[in-house]
This record gives structure tokens, C-alpha cells and sequence, in this order.
């Protein structure tokens, strides 16, 4: 696929190889050899938000990755299934993740993708979270991702 140049890729471009050139950047870090491990298991659901992981499928293979398989698990268990290992990668909330590294799972947080998809629907009188303080609230279900908001 061949990209359209604009002044705008092109100033984008140039600054950053200044950027690089300046801060002393001077090898690139691609992997010249084959991957040590080449099979990938990575969580899938059912929310859209992971759509950026099915078009890094072919960024994988790319990248040596033979046998990629996508698991299905649901976003209430999904960290706990990194923790014990049963899939290696996900796009999901990062607050499931962060409670169970404070219950102590092995997880690696090494990236983000957004703060979430989350809406909250209210009376007139609630205009904040702050106003939500010794008040109940409804949620689909418990331990999923809005449960830790």
C-alpha cells in the first residue's frame, strides 16, 4: 500500500530524524534474526475497543509470529488469565490490571491504547463522580471493568 506524501508527513518526518540525530540516536533495533518463539496467544472478546489487535495481526507475522491465536475470555477474568499465563497480549481497561498486580498477579503493563469506554447515565442532580459520594449505582455485572471506577 502506497502512502500519499503530504507536507505535513514530510515535516513530521524530518523532525524526527533531527529529533534522532540530535539526542544520539545511532543503530536501528530490528530483530535481524528469527524469533526465538514465534507462537502468540492473544485474549480476545467481544467489545470493539480491540479492534487495533486483529490489525496487528499482520504486523506480527511481519515480525516472524507463525502461529498467532486469538482465546476467548471474558473482561472480568482477562487479567487474571495474564497473570497465570494462559494468553501472552490483550487490549483492555487498565484498572482490572492494576488490581490484580495489587493482588499480585505477573502482569506487564506496556502500553496504552485509551482510558476507556465507559459513560455514566444520571439524574439532574448528579453532575460529577464527587457527587456520586454515599450513593449507589448500578453495573452490568460485578468484577467487570466499571466495578473498579
Amino acid at each position: 500500500m502506497q502512502m500519499m506524501q503530504s507536507r505535513r508527513r514530510f515535516v513530521a518526518t524530518l523532525s524526527s530524524a533531527g529529533a534522532a540525530g540530535f539526542m544520539g540516536a545511532t543503530a536501528s533495533f530490528h530483530q535481524d534474526t528469527a524469533l526465538e518463539i514465534t507462537s502468540i496467544r492473544i485474549a480476545k472478546n467481544s467489545t470493539i475497543c480491540i479492534a487495533p489487535q486483529y490489525i496487528a495481526d499482520d504486523l506480527l507475522r511481519a515480525e516472524g509470529f507463525t502461529d498467532i491465536q486469538y482465546l476467548e475470555r471474558a473482561p472480568a477474568i482477562l487479567s487474571a488469565a495474564l497473570g497465570r499465563g494462559e494468553v501472552d497480549f490483550s487490549l483492555h481497561l487498565s484498572a482490572p490490571s492494576i488490581v490484580a498486580i495489587d493482588a499480585g498477579d505477573r502482569i506487564a503493563l506496556i502500553a496504552g491504547v485509551h482510558v476507556g469506554c465507559l459513560e455514566l447515565f444520571a439524574k439532574e442532580h448528579i453532575h460529577s463522580i464527587r457527587d456520586l459520594k454515599s450513593k449507589k449505582v448500578g453495573v452490568q455485572a460485578w468484577g467487570e471493568p466499571p466495578t473498579h471506577f
